[in-house]
């Protein structure tokens, strides 16, 4: 699911505030729900089916996998996924005439992974996805046809979906995906110029000194955030151990190298909270309690914050029946 705010200014006397919620239903429907500012119930809509009954291809606009939204700050809303022939769609919101369209771009190759968007420094609506062969390509609200950002630089290939951070100090954007082998991947491409070449487009195997087991491999998409120009990107291990890297290079496009650590190791032994008591009989393992080894383990499709007072990062995720948390203050999780 993915939701976007109204970002418009709430009305005199008005409290809740508007937004927009979206999720695929099973057969690639993209269904809306959604409420105005001021209000307190919702309206749910299948814009699938609206833009079919109006004249669009099924197989163009319904959605595979999930799907990724933002907002304009004049209201106008962007929501793109990939269709079920393999292509790019983006369902837009015109807020001054509250009308939904769909733009079906340009069919290149097939696309793998599951839309990133987001909206740059120069206010461009723009989504990544990675392809099939492992390229990563960069798609704009405003152009038929993608960027090779892969195809520009020789590589690295990218296996799943993006995470991204915008330095607005420095003008860069930084993706990060994984490859086949657990290793994280950065592009980063300035955001000042509209034309990308292979002369402001970096793509490089981030490298962590000292690692070379599994503890710090990546194998599901990561989230990223960007801290006092520190960039902090976090992933599981297949294991549902969580990894974090931390990059505090200069946005130079340069090779770079990050510190890595296995959260959930450092961290398992102090964990607390909820355990499930079920196994009553067996309570301990050479002292220890048999769910403490298995704590701090977290699935994919995590949720980063970053205190904007101090710092401190908060890291959110599932179990499949707890809601985890990791704190990290200061240098240490």
């Amino acid at each position: 699911m993915s939701v976007v705010a109204d970002p418009t200014a709430l009305p005199t006397g008005a409290i809740v505030e508007g937004r927009m919620a979206f999720q695929v239903a099973r057969n690639g429907s993209l269904i809306m729900t959604s409420r105005g500012h001021g209000m307190l119930l919702d309206q749910q809509r299948n814009l699938s089916r609206d833009r079919i009954v109006a004249g669009d291809t099924a197989a163009n606009i319904l959605i595979d996998g999930d799907s990724s939204s933002v907002a304009e700050a004049n209201g106008n809303v962007h929501v793109f996924g990939k269709n079920q022939v393999g292509g790019l769609v983006e369902y837009r919101f015109n807020r001054a005439a509250n009308t939904w369209s769909t733009n079906v771009f340009a069919f290149t190759d097939v696309l793998a992974g599951e839309p990133t968007a987001f909206i740059d420094e120069q206010g461009r609506v723009e989504a990544l996805i990675n392809r099939h062969d492992g390229h990563l390509l960069l798609y704009r609200s405003d152009s038929p046809t993608p960027i090779d950002l892969t195809g520009l630089v020789g590589g690295p290939d990218v296996f799943t979906s993006v995470a991204i951070v915008e330095n607005k100090d420095t003008d860069t954007l930084f993706a990060y995906g994984a490859d086949q082998t657990g290793g994280v991947v950065e592009y980063a491409f300035t955001t000042t110029t509209p034309t990308l070449t292979n002369m402001n487009v970096r793509g490089n195997t981030i490298t962590t000194p000292g690692q070379t087991g599994r503890d710090t491999k990546v194998f599901q998409s990561l989230n990223a955030v960007l801290a006092g120009g520190t960039r902090h990107i976090f992933g599981t291990d297949g294991h549902s151990r969580l990894v974090h890297l931390e990059i505090t290079n200069p946005a130079a496009l340069s090779a770079i190298t990050a510190s890595a650590e296995n959260a959930t190791e450092l961290t398992k032994v102090a964990a607390t909270g909820y355990f499930d008591t079920f196994r009553q009989g067996v309570k301990q393992v050479n002292g220890q309690d048999l769910q403490q080894e298995f704590a701090a383990r977290v699935y994919p499709e995590l949720s980063v914050l970053v205190d904007p007072a101090d710092g401190n990062l908060f890291v959110y995720g599932t179990n499949d029946l707890d809601l985890v948390e990791f704190t990290r203050t200061g240098k240490r999780l």
